[in-house]
């Protein structure tokens, strides 16, 4: 059942090509923490170009995932990130891109480039596309 559950996910995100070089926009906790939501800001536009809107207009696509069990932040921020709050702008959200796989639920790891990540174990997974239809 995982295994299928971990495929059907696998395909969804291919079809944004794991959200390679995305922004992710939100990260939150809802249904008083019993599910997150991971908002992606879709950066290439449906022929695969770069959007010149990207941070003017968002194009968000919503991961749910459900019956969470851990998650796990790795920053990754430099000294001079930590002294310089300031200086920070949207490359920090530009992620490398989202792996799933099975355990005893989903683990779901997004990735940056470098040592940030975030890591989560859930029980189900569900991506909303931009249009608001389900995968």
């Amino acid at each position: 059942m995982t295994d299928q559950r971990v495929e059907s996910l696998q395909k969804a995100l291919d079809r944004f090509n794991g959200f390679s070089e995305c922004l992710l926009a939100e990260l939150r906790l809802v249904n008083y923490g019993y599910s997150i939501e991971i908002d992606l800001n879709l950066v290439f536009d449906d022929i695969g170009s770069v959007r010149s809107d990207v941070l003017e207009v968002s194009r968000i696509c919503t991961l749910r995932l459900d019956g969470v069990k851990s998650m796990i932040l790795i920053g990754g921020l430099s000294d001079w990130m930590v002294s310089h709050p300031e200086d920070i702008n949207w490359g920090l959200s530009e992620i490398a891109g989202i792996e799933v796989s099975a355990g005893e639920g989903i683990t779901v790891t997004v990735a940056w480039e470098g040592k940030r990540e975030v890591k989560i174990e859930c029980h189900s997974a569900t991506l909303r596309n931009p249009e608001g239809s389900s995968d």
